[in-house]
């Protein structure tokens, strides 16, 4: 099965107002007032919202949350031009939601197509809060509908590495990595991204676009396979672990054809087992990596490749191919999964455990 992906470009307003405006022991009139607004946002009464946190900037209109909250409200309801308007001045007012309100800014640039302008929004972003990952993240965004692939990338990197949590971030890098053609660099991130979300289109997607990187391959007239071994994938960090995909549809299709000639049988097709198989050999050899990737430690390295290889080593392989492709299951791979529940679980378990202590 083959598939054709594209990166759908999307503006990201992600930020949660949970996140922006934490529970706090003082209490003022104000605060009170952004908070009810702020249950009344996510309740979706964004008109109840506003008039809140209207009435928290009577209060005290250098407010500056409830100037990027009162931005937000009205974004969700479709106004733009008020939303940039508060957003613009929260930021001028420089006392708290400055972050959230320049991502806000370049989002409306992107909506109405000015690329150019988004990207100096999100850059001026940057100069104020380096580590806000949302503004990483849709600069990421920006770039991609610029087909920068390279910025692009450098900005997904950025992300993951402020908020590996953050499931977009691994998903369009991945998406990234195809459009550069590096077989393994595709792999890592969509591995990640499916650990945090396996039942989605987007899974569906991602597994689609895993598949290629081992099963794509060129037949000549008589139908025989044609690897093409001198390709630039082969160039790149993971050229070893890249070889080992390259040659992985003739490698299987030579054990297949053996058990049929000798046995006379066919082996069952079972996605997460062949996943597995795949992922037994390539997380042996995605370690070693091109002397420039060792002189300048990356999220590859410094990242994907030490929670892969710890996963491995720890005996989780197995478990986790037949998790990540959960969303396309076949009848066996579901049969697995029901049948090891036990086993998918102390992956979960491991998996947390690594995490929290990183």
């Amino acid at each position: 099965m083959h598939y054709k992906f594209s990166l759908t470009l999307l503006c990201f307003v992600l930020i949660t107002s949970s996140r922006l405006f934490a529970q706090t022991d003082k209490t003022t009139p104000e605060i009170q007032l952004v908070q009810e607004g702020i249950t009344l946002h996510d309740n979706q009464d964004y008109k109840g919202a506003i008039e809140k946190y209207e009435a928290a900037l009577a209060i005290d209109p250098k407010f500056g949350n409830a100037m990027y909250e009162l931005a937000n409200s009205y974004l969700a309801l479709g106004d733009n031009e008020q939303a940039f308007k508060w957003a613009e001045k929260t930021v001028k007012n420089n006392k708290g939601g400055i972050c959230e309100a320049y991502t806000m800014m370049g989002n409306i640039y992107d909506i109405d197509k000015k690329t150019d302008k988004a990207i100096k929004t999100y850059k001026k972003g940057l100069d104020k809060c380096p580590d806000e990952n949302m503004l990483h993240f849709n600069l990421g965004i920006a770039y991609t509908s610029q087909k920068d692939y390279d910025n692009a990338i450098k900005s997904m990197e950025q992300s993951v590495l402020l908020r590996s949590s953050h499931r977009s971030s691994h998903y369009y890098l991945g998406l990234l990595e195809a459009e550069k053609g590096q077989k393994t660099k595709v792999m890592l991130p969509l591995y990640y991204f499916l650990l945090l979300e396996n039942d989605t289109k987007r899974s569906e997607n991602s597994i689609g676009l895993i598949q290629q990187q081992y099963t794509d391959v060129k037949s000549d007239a008589l139908g025989n396979m044609q690897l093409d071994l001198n390709s630039e994938l082969l160039k790149g960090d993971f050229k070893d672990a890249d070889m080992l995909l390259s040659l992985y549809p003739a490698t299987s299709a030579i054990k297949k054809k053996a058990l049929k000639d000798s046995l006379g049988v066919e082996l069952e097709t079972c996605l997460g087992n062949d996943v597995f198989h795949l992922n037994s050999g390539l997380f042996e050899m995605m370690e070693t990596v091109s002397k420039d990737a060792k002189d300048k430690p990356t999220i590859w390295t410094n990242f994907y490749v030490p929670f892969f290889k710890a996963m491995h080593e720890a005996g989780h392989t197995e478990a986790m191919s037949y998790f990540i492709v959960k969303s396309m299951a076949d009848d066996p791979t579901q049969k697995w999964l029901d049948e090891h529940q036990k086993e998918v679980d102390a992956f979960i378990d491991w998996a947390n455990a690594y995490l929290k202590n990183k």
